[in-house]
C-alpha cells in the first residue's frame, strides 16, 4: 500500500469518526440549552432569552451573535456579552463597562463610575480599587451617556499619560475639583498646597512643578495655590487670596 493511499485512508477514518460524533452531539440532550445566566435578573429558561432557540439547539449552535443583537435592539442596553458555559449554560451580562474613575456629581452629590471613554456607568466596585484619584463636583449627566462635563474627559486622559511616567505621583493625588468653570483644582493627600491646572495640558505641566517644588518648597512650610495654567509660569495664591 503506497504512503499516498494509507494517508487517503486515515484521513477518511477520522472524517468518519467526526460525522459520528456530530451525530452524538446533536441527540445529547445533556449538552442542549438548558438555561441561561442573565447577569442582575439571574437564572431564565433559554425562550425567555431568546426565543429562536427554545432550548431545542446543542449549546455549540446557539446564535450568540443574533443573541446580542437582540438584547442590543433596547434602548437602555449599550453593550452584550454571551459566552458559552458547558454543559448548557449561557453567560450573558449587559451594559459591563470596565471603572476607570470615580466622579461625583455636582447636581445630587452621588457618586458614578467613568470609563476611559468618559461613559458614565454606575458605579458597583469600591474607590479603593480604583487607579486614579476622586474626581467631584462634576457636571456627570446622563448615566451610559458620555460625560457632559468634556474637561473630565479629558483631564483622565491627562492622569493616563501621567500615570504611565509618574505612578507613584499620581497616587499621592486624593482628589480633583471641577466645581470652578475656569480650572480644576489638584489636591494632595498630606500636602497644605492645592495645584490649578488645565485639563490639556495637566500632564506637560507637572515635570514643572516638580523642580518648582524641589527648588523652592522644601523646608518653606508654603501653603495655597500653585496655578499652572501658564505656559512657562507658575503662580502662587495665598489661601487668603484664594478665598478672595
Amino acid at each position: 500500500m503506497t504512503g499516498r493511499r494509507r494517508l487517503t485512508l486515515l484521513l477518511g477514518g477520522v472524517v468518519a469518526v467526526a460525522a459520528v460524533i456530530a451525530v452524538i452531539v446533536e441527540s445529547t440532550d445533556a449538552i442542549h440549552l438548558r438555561e441561561a445566566m442573565v447577569d442582575d435578573i439571574g437564572v431564565l429558561p433559554p425562550q425567555d432569552v431568546f426565543e429562536q432557540s427554545g432550548g431545542a439547539l446543542p449549546l455549540y449552535r446557539v446564535p450568540i451573535g443574533s443573541i446580542a443583537e437582540e438584547l442590543l435592539a433596547n434602548d437602555r442596553v449599550f453593550r452584550v456579552t454571551v459566552r458559552r458555559e458547558l454543559p448548557n449554560r449561557l453567560v450573558i451580562t449587559r451594559n459591563e463597562f470596565a471603572i476607570a474613575v470615580a466622579a461625583i456629581d455636582r447636581a445630587s452629590g452621588l457618586p458614578f463610575g467613568m470609563t476611559l471613554e468618559g461613559r458614565v456607568v454606575p458605579l458597583h466596585v469600591p474607590l479603593s480599587s480604583l487607579t486614579y484619584p476622586l474626581f467631584t463636583r462634576v457636571d456627570v449627566g446622563p448615566v451610559y451617556g458620555r460625560c457632559r462635563d468634556s474637561r473630565a474627559v479629558l483631564m483622565l486622559q491627562q492622569l493616563v499619560a501621567l500615570h504611565a511616567r509618574e505612578e507613584r505621583l499620581v497616587s499621592l493625588i486624593s482628589e480633583l475639583d471641577f466645581g470652578d468653570p475656569e480650572f480644576v483644582r489638584v489636591t494632595f493627600d498630606g500636602l497644605p498646597i492645592t495645584v490649578a491646572v488645565d485639563e490639556r495640558s495637566f500632564a506637560h505641566r507637572w515635570p514643572d512643578f516638580i523642580r518648582f517644588v524641589d527648588a523652592y518648597l522644601p523646608g518653606s512650610g508654603s501653603s495655597g495655590e500653585y496655578d499652572l495654567r501658564w505656559p512657562e509660569l507658575i503662580v502662587h495664591r495665598t489661601d487668603e487670596e484664594r478665598r478672595g
